[in-house]
């Protein structure tokens, strides 16, 4: 069944100067450029309107006009028969976070924490992701019965409200950090949070197979998070100049031998980052109409820090819930901390 886009659906029946019928047969759309083409032929034949004298003459088709020149630029749709990711990240936040604790300071860490809990329940993700300063989201494809990324998968769309929130909710939670302002640096860290100014900018694209999924969370929780928190550590401990195109191996070693410190004894928040996925349990709680005690089921946002394993671990990622069976736990060890 052909895919139009609701850009070029809208864009269509709002301006009087503009005919379904003049515009170029609809193919099946299955890529985010494909509906580039039409508008910029939408565009075409406005020009051609105006050229005839047919520039719009009240408010109403001045604003049509316009609309038309804006979605040739924000027509772009995500493919919502394909797995979609969002990722964020902290805009310009090495200055944001210069005087702050290393190689991390939780109350940054809970307040990215509580970031991602927030996206996941505002939008409707299945898992969120987060290390470091960035975020990432995960939607399914959409079925026949629902829509899985919203705004209908445009990605200009999606990528300004994700960002704008993130940076909202994320000046929120560390507005509620303590700070000890009898002490100079915290006094400063404290005006530097009052002030808000932290911002995430958001990419969006789509994955074409389970496989290449895993594969993402491969590269973000195995690889870069891994480096990232590598980096940091050895940051805290030793000038830059001697950590220049020095490896990662060298650079534990480093920590080992010179300071005692191992990577292995940090947090499993900052080796592995956290996850975040809602979660059913069950509560005692009181009928009463049978005037008798029962179980409810409720749900909860939890997040858990655990090393990931790239292994069956697909419906861990695309499932809306928590595994509840211990044998399905996708972490490898069970001590490992809750991550906030």
């Amino acid at each position: 069944m052909p895919l139009l886009s609701p850009v070029l659906t809208s864009v269509c029946a709002a301006c009087p100067l503009l005919s379904r019928r003049s515009l170029p047969a609809l193919p099946t759309l299955s890529h985010t450029t494909s509906v580039v083409p039409f508008v910029r032929a939408a565009v075409a034949q406005m020009d051609e309107g105006l050229s005839k004298r047919l520039r719009p003459s009240g408010p109403g088709m001045l604003g049509d006009e316009m609309k038309v020149y804006e979605a040739e630029t924000c027509a772009a749709a995500a493919d919502m028969h394909r797995i979609s990711i969002v990722r964020l990240d902290g805009h310009c936040f090495h200055t944001f976070t210069k005087g702050f604790s290393r190689p991390y300071d939780m109350r940054i860490h809970v307040a990215m924490v509580g970031t991602a809990t927030d996206l996941l329940e505002r939008f409707h993700a299945v898992t969120a992701y987060t290390e470091s300063d960035e975020i990432s989201l995960v939607f399914p494809p959409s079925s026949a019965e629902s829509a899985s990324l919203p705004f209908n998968g445009r990605v200009q769309k999606i990528a300004s409200v994700f960002a704008g929130y993130a940076s909202a909710r994320f000046n929120a939670h560390m507005s509620v950090q303590p700070f000890d302002k009898a002490d100079a640096g915290e006094a400063i860290l404290a005006e530097r949070v009052a002030r808000s100014e932290a911002h995430f900018d958001a990419r969006v694209f789509t994955l074409p197979s389970q496989r290449q999924l895993v594969d993402y969370f491969r590269w973000r929780a195995l690889m870069d998070c891994r480096r990232n928190s590598i980096s940091m550590l050895a940051q805290a401990h030793f000038p830059a100049s001697r950590l220049q195109r020095v490896e990662a191996a060298r650079v534990l070693r480093m920590l080992h031998d010179e300071k005692g410190i191992s990577w292995e004894d940090e947090p499993a928040f900052f080796r592995f980052g956290c996850f975040v996925k809602k979660e059913q349990y069950e509560k005692p709680a009181f009928n009463p109409k049978t005037q008798q005690e029962v179980m409810a089921r409720r749900t909860r946002t939890v997040s858990r820090a655990f090393e990931f394993q790239p292994e069956n671990n697909v419906d861990f990622l695309l499932l809306r819930f928590w595994p509840t069976c211990k044998e399905q736990q996708p972490w490898r060890d069970p001590t490992a901390d809750p991550g906030g």
